[in-house]
């Protein structure tokens, strides 16, 4: 167990200096946002679309629906009012309250969201360390990440039975 725990320490430590932001970060409940944005990553890379746009019999929603939930609300909660304009165009599809029934063919492709997603966090955490917000925005930050871990888990599930039919 200790080394799966080193493992995973490991990988959000180099994701965090990829990032840029590793010395501001670290320590912070910034670390505990990328490890968990990291995992969500590692999980839809090789979902296809076809895969994420599946609805499973008795649920509301999708893999392709929680990814773009995942960016609009860390978008709409981490950004400072200075939300990334693709976003913001698709936020009407993904915002809290919304199903894939709101989709339309003006939809960006499931490829386009994985993309934002990996540049999102940069941004946004690179922007808080600049404006030195790190602190300031902890409570923000948290929910994100325990918003995160709550759909990583419902996109695992999701993954495997669709995968398994």
């Amino acid at each position: 167990m200790f080394k799966l725990f080193k493992k995973q320490q490991a990988k959000t430590n180099d994701m965090l200096t990829v990032l840029g932001v590793d010395d501001r970060v670290r320590g912070t409940v910034g670390e505990e946002y990328v490890h968990h944005e990291q995992q969500i990553i590692e999980l839809i890379t090789p979902i296809t679309e076809a895969e994420a746009k599946t609805i499973i019999k008795g649920l509301p929603n999708n893999i392709y629906w929680m990814v773009g939930h995942i960016l609009v609300e860390n978008e709409y909660r981490l950004s400072n009012n200075n939300i990334d304009p693709q976003i913001e165009t698709f936020a009407k599809y993904f915002k809290s309250g919304t199903s894939p029934d709101d989709f339309d063919e003006q939809i960006p492709p499931f490829d386009t969201l994985k993309s934002l997603l990996k540049d999102q966090t940069k941004r946004l955490l690179g922007g808080m360390c600049e404006r030195k917000e790190i602190e300031k925005k902890h409570d923000e930050m948290e929910y994100a990440a325990n918003h995160m871990t709550l759909h990583l888990g419902q996109m695992k599930t999701m993954y495997q039975l669709v995968a398994a039919s």
